[in-house]
């Protein structure tokens, strides 16, 4: 989709939008669209130009994902792989 045409030289600020950035921490992935780890955006206007810029919200979800390359922490839809060693001890109990 093209979109043509000039940014009025008022119009100047900054919009910024959350949502799901990323679905896939080492071999697991989200399996719910609002399970993805955060995404801030950012879009800035000023002298008639836009720029943009993203980055992964820094959570502690995100941490703890990313510590053990693997989805640790639940989320809505997606329910996490549960440690190896206690569902193997759970089993033999």
């Amino acid at each position: 989709m093209l979109i043509s045409g000039e940014i009025p030289s008022w119009v100047e600020g900054s919009l910024y939008r959350n949502g799901p950035g990323m679905f896939k921490i080492g071999e697991d992935t989200y399996k719910h669209l609002f399970d993805g780890m955060a995404v801030i955006q950012q879009y800035k206007i000023s002298n008639g130009q836009v720029t943009y810029n993203n980055r992964l919200l820094e959570s502690d979800c995100l941490q703890k994902n990313l510590q053990s390359n693997r989805i640790v922490v639940s989320g809505f839809g997606t329910v996490r792989y549960p440690d190896p060693c206690k569902s193997l001890f759970r089993r033999c109990v």
